[in-house]
């Protein structure tokens, strides 16, 4: 993954992008549609459907999951009509998107190193989220004058 992939977060808000890999989820996705148990096994021990950044994504890698834990190979054609019973088809970018997935693998090889990538980008997220709230909270005026005023964001950091 390179610095290209990655969006600066403004300070003033403007800009509501935050650090993810297209390239990367999509590459994670695709492993998982070639229906090789490793690549499977290595995408979904390291993430969860919450950890890609386009919510198509989710929909298409919770597709998968539920077709893997019930014995079925995630090919395309299987979660496309899992998507379509579902009513997840059109919000996950339709036939042509799921099949642009799995067309566009490299190799299933490397599903473990691109879902370690979103994993990372997932938690990054996760940790801006974080500040956030911790921004919130100490700027809301408040007669609070606790230590612990900060451990729910430290929670949230903590995961």
């Amino acid at each position: 993954m390179t610095d290209r992939h990655l969006r600066a977060i403004p300070d003033d808000d403007t800009n509501p992008s935050m650090p993810h890999d297209d390239d990367a989820e999509r590459q994670a996705l695709g492993a998982m549609l070639t229906g090789d148990r490793w690549a499977l096994d290595a995408v979904t021990n390291i993430l969860t459907g919450a950890d890609y950044y386009q919510p198509r994504h989710e929909l298409i890698h919770d597709a998968c999951v539920h077709l893997y834990a019930r014995g079925t190979t995630p090919e395309p054609t299987a979660v496309i009509t899992r998507l379509r019973d579902t009513k997840n088809l059109a919000r996950a970018g339709g036939p042509a998107y799921i099949h642009e997935i799995y067309q566009g693998l490299v190799t299933a090889a490397n599903a473990d190193y691109h879902a370690d990538s979103v994993h990372a980008l997932a938690t990054r997220r996760r940790a801006l989220a974080a500040l956030d709230t911790a921004k919130a909270r100490l700027l809301t005026p408040t007669d609070d004058h606790s230590p612990h005023l900060l451990d729910q964001p430290r929670a949230d950091l903590d995961g």
